[in-house]
């Protein structure tokens, strides 16, 4: 005997209407949703220069730590400032920084200063984070914030 064709027509016509309701950025999978192009200094020159900044998008950075501090209270925040030096002819280096904020338990063990993977000044990180925007930075100019889901110390391995 032959299935009723009426709710396979249904269900096809339900998945459609889904489909159409959603936005674009969800249908095109979790790869448009990261700039594996952006840089700690693509993201820095971005923000002080108020234009490109990819807000919004997930960014996969490799950087160096210049400074990580932990938030006092609970929950568990922090705050980590990468740096990339970038060379202007052979005589001057210019610093660019973006700044990775960090919330939840799992991130605590990078800021204890007796644990092995503590970030101290000069650690080389992993960063995958979600770029949200920028802030006054303290020595003038705008710096870039970053929302950090990941961060790996790796010249700890």
């Amino acid at each position: 005997m032959r299935s009723p064709r009426f709710p396979r027509i249904a269900i096809w016509a339900a998945a459609l209407a889904v489909l159409a309701a959603m936005p674009a950025s969800a249908q095109a999978g979790p790869v448009s949703s990261f700039d594996f192009s952006a840089t700690v200094e693509s993201l820095a020159e971005a923000a002080e220069s108020g234009s490109g900044l990819p807000v919004g998008r997930y960014v996969v950075l490799t950087g160096t730590v210049r400074s990580a501090a932990a938030g006092e209270g609970e929950p568990f925040t922090g705050r980590v400032e990468l740096a990339a030096g970038q060379w202007i002819g052979t005589s001057r280096i210019v610093l660019r920084t973006v700044t990775v904020d960090v919330a939840g338990d799992a991130f605590r063990d990078l800021f204890l200063r007796d644990s092995p993977i503590f970030l101290r000044s000069g650690s080389t990180v992993l960063v995958v984070a979600r770029v949200a925007g920028t802030r006054d930075a303290p020595e003038g100019g705008r710096v870039a914030v970053l929302e950090g889901v990941h961060l790996r110390r790796l010249d700890s391995l």
